[in-house]
């Protein structure tokens, strides 16, 4: 437990450190929940583009995060952020929670439920609550994870109605410790306000996911991802990542 609380203070400096210099937002979840496992995360992604408007935008995120129960993660998390020929700040505070709805494997797919409350620190920006289900299935080797999420703006600013997302992600095992795949990001707007297809948001690429096992410490996962723009609306480029330590007590 001493050892395991070092690497994990540790990863946690060592994250806050990067945080600044990085941006995380975009990630498929999993409906999967560990009882009793803690993780310690790292989030970012960075866009690039031949416009200003679109060029430059950075997030990164901090989470602590652990397994309940057998069907209920909560993590907390911290998000620094860049808007596009900005400058970099703190921008939020999130209450995230994965609920596992279907047992592991017993069905055609495993079904689970996410909702975040973000509150965000920049005065006169409005907080939202975000939620919806999580679904993965394997076909064989394959492994499909797709989330499904609405987002409602809640005080100073707000819009009216719910804005939509889906975002999908494909693997397939290319050794013990990488899997390869594709995955892709919609951010078509707000329900019942959809723009043309050509002013919506939609970003998909190749992603690389995997993880290393330390024995008697746990485990590092990792996924790195490089999206294109497929939209005029999208940044032509966006490279994504995640870092995750987790680790049982």
């Amino acid at each position: 437990m001493t050892i395991r609380a070092l690497v994990a203070v540790g990863l946690v400096a060592g994250l806050v450190g990067a945080a600044g210099r990085a941006e995380a937002a975009l990630r498929v979840y999993s409906p999967i929940v560990e009882e009793g496992e803690a993780e310690v995360e790292t989030q970012f992604d960075a866009t690039g583009d031949h416009r200003a408007a679109k060029t430059g935008g950075m997030t990164a995120n901090v989470s602590v995060g652990y397994g309940v129960t057998s069907w209920w993660k909560a993590e907390v998390e911290g998000q620094w952020k860049r808007d596009p020929q900005g400058a970099a700040h703190f921008d939020s505070t999130s209450f995230e929670n994965i609920f596992q709805v279907t047992e592991q494997g017993k069905y055609a797919a495993d079904v689970g439920f996410f909702f975040e409350y973000e509150a965000v620190s920049q005065r006169g920006d409005h907080n939202n609550v975000t939620f919806g289900p999580l679904i993965q299935t394997e076909f064989g080797a394959n492994l499909t994870t797709v989330n499904v999420l609405f987002t409602h703006e809640l005080g100073n600013r707000s819009a009216a109605g719910m804005g939509f997302e889906a975002r999908v992600q494909s693997v397939w095992p290319i050794n013990d410790y990488v899997s390869g795949g594709v995955e892709a990001y919609w951010q078509p707007g707000r329900l019942g306000a959809f723009p043309l297809a050509s002013a919506q948001g939609l970003r998909s690429g190749p992603v690389l996911t995997g993880d290393v096992r330390v024995p008697g410490l746990g485990k590092v996962k990792y996924e790195l991802g490089y999206l294109m723009g497929v939209t005029g609306a999208s940044p032509q480029s966006t490279v994504r990542g995640v870092v995750e330590y987790e680790f049982h007590f």
